[in-house]
Order: structure tokens, then C-alpha cells, then sequence
């Protein structure tokens, strides 16, 4: 029997040298014959995970592995000290490698703010994880789904036994800041969740889903996707983002202006990009 215990990790964002944005990321404990950890939250996690590892009467070194659904840096925060800690292995999707394995590279292409108090560092991805591949937990398995948008090599893992569904950040949630890389492909990756006929869905943006409210919630993220859209359509006037489209499209989803950051821009660009670019 499996059974996936949810950690939440509260963390802030700086947004100016006064002023800094509460987040929180949802990571999984997966409990079987042996212990699984998807994703590992932010620099500093290390302690409050190991302590629900102990909670469960169970070992640090019983987590035999660590599934990183993507490399932002709520995600692999606090990987380098969990694998320190337990000696897992890793594992993750090709497209997500380099920034997993050279956070100054994802850094450098993505500066979050307050990125250096998020990573505590590099850590070697042991496996590379393709759709469709099956990972053995003990007792159970989880199924690679390959859902990219949110970032190149997003991935979401799959119980077919609980009829449970791990999404990491591949589902936007209306009332909250779009991130996302690529508005496309986030759309194909909420049909393809969709299709699954999942009962339950864990994301690391809110509390658990079941039945009805998980359909609803995917259509409302395809909708919220389709709304930034038409607004970056309606309020460009050339291929660049500029701090009126920014407004504007926050604006258009009811969101403060002043919130507005650097990852809401990569998701008006991947917009840009396809009214512009065709592609």
C-alpha cells in the first residue's frame, strides 16, 4: 500500500528591498516499502522534511530517492543537503538537467529574486526520466507524464493505484501570478492531466483536489491561459515586453500591477512569441 503525505514549505520572494512576496510550495512524501520524496521545496527544508521522515518512524536513510518535477528553485531548494542527508538518488527530466545540476546557469537565464536565499546548491541528477517510464517505490510505482509549459522538462507523476495525480506547478491557479514558458504547451499539458481520470490531485500551488473540482480546476487554468492571451493580443503594439503589456495584462486578471515580476514577463514573452513569431 502507498501512501503520499504532503509537506508544506512556507518561504518569502523579495520583490523590492522593503517589500517581500509570501509563497508556499507543496512537496510529497511518498510512503511505501521504501520512501520517495517528490520535489524537495527551498534552501532550508532539509530539516522540516527529515523531521516528517522521523515522524513516520522511519529513517532519513530510508528515502532511496528524490523526483524533482522541475528545477525552479522551490523545488530543488534544498536537494544538495537532502541527498547529503540520506544519500538518495535523483531523478528528473532531461530539460531540466542543467539548471538542476548548475543553478548559477538558471540564475543567470531566470533571475528570481532572492534566488541565492532559495538554492542551497548543485546536485547530480542520477536518472533521467522519460514519459511514460515507470518508477519503482516499493509496494507501488509512479508513472512518468511528461507535462512541459511551465518549464522545458516539467513532469507530473501518476498512481494508478490511488488514482492520484502529482502536478508540481504544470497547473496555473487562477488568482495567482501566470508562470508558465510556454502557453501551448501548458494548454496540451492540462488536456493531457485531464485525460488521466484522476480521483485525487496534488499540486504545489493548493490544497488537495477530488472528482469534480479536479476537471474544474484544469478548465479553469486552460481558461486563465486563453485570458492572458487575448489580453497580451488586445494590448501589444510590437514582438517586446514592455511595462504597459505588463499592467495591462495584470490588469485583465484582476491581479495588483505592483506584483508584477520578471517571471510574469516570461509568460507574456511565450505569448509574444506566437503572435509574433508564429510559433
Amino acid at each position: 500500500m502507498v501512501s503520499i503525505h504532503p509537506i508544506t514549505i512556507p518561504f518569502k520572494v523579495p520583490i523590492s528591498p522593503t517589500v517581500s512576496l509570501d509563497r508556499f510550495v507543496n512537496i510529497f512524501l511518498v510512503e511505501g516499502n521504501e520512501l520517495t520524496l517528490i520535489d524537495s521545496g527551498v534552501k532550508g527544508a532539509e530539516s522540516v522534511i527529515l523531521h516528517n521522515v522521523r515522524s513516520l518512524g522511519r529513517r532519513p536513510k530510508e528515502l532511496r530517492r528524490l523526483v524533482l518535477t522541475h528545477s525552479h528553485p522551490d523545488h530543488i531548494g534544498a536537494a544538495k543537503d537532502i541527498v547529503e542527508a540520506t544519500g538518495c538518488e535523483v531523478l528528473a527530466h532531461e530539460g531540466e538537467r542543467t539548471w538542476i545540476e548548475d543553478p548559477a546557469v538558471q540564475k543567470a537565464e531566470r533571475p528570481v529574486p532572492g534566488f541565492d536565499s532559495l538554492v542551497s546548491g548543485p546536485v547530480s541528477v542520477d536518472t533521467v526520466l522519460r514519459d511514460g517510464d515507470r518508477i519503482d517505490i516499493g509496494s507501488g510505482e509512479l508513472s512518468v507524464v511528461f507535462t512541459p509549459g511551465h518549464s522545458p522538462g516539467h513532469i507530473s507523476l501518476w498512481s494508478s493505484q490511488g488514482r492520484t495525480v502529482i502536478t508540481g506547478d504544470a497547473v496555473p491557479v487562477p488568482g495567482d501570478l501566470p508562470i508558465y514558458d510556454d502557453a501551448f504547451s501548458t494548454l496540451g499539458s492540462l488536456r493531457r492531466l485531464r485525460g488521466l481520470g484522476a480521483e485525487i490531485m496534488l499540486s504545489a500551488w493548493e490544497r488537495p483536489l477530488e472528482g469534480r473540482e479536479i476537471n474544474k480546476r484544469l478548465d479553469d487554468a486552460s481558461l486563465l491561459v486563453q485570458t492572458v492571451h487575448r489580453s497580451v493580443v488586445r494590448n501589444s503594439s510590437g514582438p517586446e515586453v514592455t511595462p504597459e503589456l505588463m499592467a495591462a495584462v495584470m490588469r485583465d486578471l484582476h491581479l495588483p500591477e505592483a506584483q508584477a515580476n520578471p517571471m510574469v514577463a516570461r509568460t507574456i514573452r511565450s505569448h509574444l512569441r506566437y503572435k509574433y513569431d508564429g510559433h
